[in-house]
């Protein structure tokens, strides 16, 4: 699972105990984390941290992280493929989701609807750039859930299949949730 820093930093999601990936990867970049956010000091997975400060940011966590430095996605990407990683989960926000999206990093997504609308303080889920998908290359529903009182949707992303031959991990993007919360999607 790859979760952004600002969801870390706001959210602090506890990685939940029935993971049963070997680590939990988080990007970081401008401020450090608190080595004591639920996201560090919950659940017995291994974390990484990739930042383009690894020095700055290993002083912040101390123990509770390995930090690695990592320049842009690609490299983050690379490296967990190195570790072994075959699929990856992604959890963050604007940010996180437009850097997977944009150039067709993402071969899923996972979309997770509460039961209100008009909060002004609700996160985007994309920033606005050039997307693969579009009213010519839509994306392929395949999944509809009920899990309480929001609806999970899943679609496949068929154009980054088809666009990009050189996905390194294949990812799930997941918005947050009710609350501004992640939710876990995952098939």
């Amino acid at each position: 699972m790859l979760v952004g820093a600002n969801t870390i930093r706001q959210d602090t999601p506890p990685p939940p105990a029935s993971w049963s990936a070997p680590r939990t990867a988080a990007t970081a970049a401008g401020l450090p984390f608190s080595p004591t956010a639920n996201f560090f000091t919950e659940g017995a997975v291994h974390k990484l941290v990739y930042t383009p400060a690894p020095d700055k940011t290993s002083v912040s966590l101390g123990e509770a992280a390995t930090v690695i430095e990592a320049t842009d996605l690609q490299s983050v990407l690379r490296d967990l493929t190195a570790r072994g990683s075959q699929r990856l989960m992604v959890e963050g926000g604007t940010t996180l989701h437009t850097q997977f999206l944009t150039p067709a990093l993402a071969d899923e997504l996972h979309l997770v609807i509460p039961p209100f609308v008009g909060d002004p303080t609700a996160a985007r889920l994309v920033a606005p750039g050039t997307y693969p998908q579009s009213s010519a290359h839509r994306m392929n529903l395949t999944e509809v859930r009920q899990i309480g009182d929001v609806v999970s949707l899943r679609y496949l992303l068929e154009v980054a299949l088809e666009v990009s031959t050189s996905t390194v991990c294949r990812s799930v993007l997941t918005p947050p949730g009710p609350g501004g919360h992640p939710s876990v999607g995952g098939s």
